[in-house]
């Protein structure tokens, strides 16, 4: 009998949450950092669609009051944590209330946008997004669910054109610089949901695993190829993408390698704890960052700047690691704690 925790899908978290960390020290625009932005957040709408169960709620009312608390509340502690760090901290602070970022500036991201600024825990607009693109993909399945796969497809591709040109209304809206609550952003997310839930229900990885070891490699190249090979700049948080019919391909392409290890390596312990917190530790990620390169400034005198003045790639996988391993050190009282209770 299977299990009823799928331990690729905890697997696959931590891979992506690895990348997540990695994407965030490599340098703008490099080509490595172009590959990991063209997958690794696709990667975790998709993650989500997997364990989405749309049959459990009656309505949106229903789901509305399930996501508030798993997704909605979760985000507004997170950021009042990031909040306050950056208030007691002065050089958080006096980075995050410069002149141009009056307590209005702070207060329009965090409640309108959906996406704190300068705060350190801007990545926590995923959860805003995620909440919006499991309404749109429980909506979109009680109206297509049962319709051919012709009208699927269709309504799925004209949802992820839609997408990638969500930026040309921006100019046009009456308020603001962008869709409120990534609305934006969770159109196109919806697509990976989508996809990522019928990946479960039809078993596509238990399918094409006897073929991972050639389909890896080949995923790779062609997501590497489709992404930072052709194109610059991606990044599903502020909807800069390639056209669609190249983005999704690369995206997918990139998905597939990193499910198919996960499901080869499900069995791997640590990455199973990786991603069972992987909110937590996505949540911490970057102040963490930003700790343990202070730490390095002040041992070595060199000074690191995330994304910006940073060694080499070489150098930020090694501190990548170095980060990842105090996020899991972070994590291990609330797993200890978790699993008393659950003896007790």
């Amino acid at each position: 009998m299977q299990s009823s925790r799928r331990t690729e899908i905890d697997v696959a978290k931590g891979f992506t949450l690895f990348l997540v960390v990695f994407g965030h020290l490599l340098p703008l625009n490099t080509t490595l950092f172009r590959w990991i932005f063209s997958f690794h957040m696709p990667a975790f709408f998709f993650l989500s669609g997997m364990t989405f169960r749309p049959e459990k709620y009656n309505g949106v009312r229903d789901y509305v009051q399930d996501k508030a608390r798993k997704l909605l509340i979760p985000y507004a502690v997170i950021t009042l944590i990031g909040l306050a760090i950056c208030l007691i901290r002065p050089a958080y602070r006096a980075e995050a209330f410069q002149p141009d970022y009056t307590l209005y500036y702070h207060l329009k991201w965090i409640l309108y946008y959906g996406q704190p600024m300068q705060l350190y825990i801007g990545q926590v607009w995923f959860l805003l997004a995620l909440f919006w693109a499991e309404l749109f993909s429980l909506l979109w399945i009680r109206v297509f669910g049962q319709r051919s796969v012709l009208a699927k497809c269709y309504s799925l591709l004209i949802l992820a054109v839609a997408a990638v040109h969500i930026r040309s209304l921006f100019p046009y809206l009456p308020i603001g610089e962008r869709l409120p609550w990534k609305l934006d952003t969770a159109l196109g997310a919806t697509v990976f949901v989508i996809a990522g839930y019928y990946t479960r229900r039809y078993e596509v990885l238990e399918r094409l695993k006897p073929y991972a070891l050639f389909l890896i490699p080949v995923s790779i190249w062609c997501s590497y190829y489709l992404g930072p090979e052709m194109y610059t700049y991606i990044n599903v948080c502020d909807c800069f993408y390639t056209a669609a019919p190249y983005f999704y391909p690369g995206a997918f392409f990139g998905i597939l390698a990193l499910t198919l290890t996960a499901r080869l390596m499900r069995g791997w312990r640590f990455w199973q704890y990786c991603g069972r917190y992987s909110m937590l530790m996505f949540a911490a990620h970057t102040f963490v960052t930003y700790w343990l390169a202070e730490a390095y400034t002040a041992f070595t005198g060199t000074v690191l700047k995330p994304m910006e003045l940073m060694p080499g790639d070489k150098f930020c996988l090694v501190f990548a690691a170095a980060v990842f391993a105090a996020l899991c050190v972070m994590v291990l009282p609330w797993h200890v704690y978790k699993k008393q209770r659950a003896l007790s």
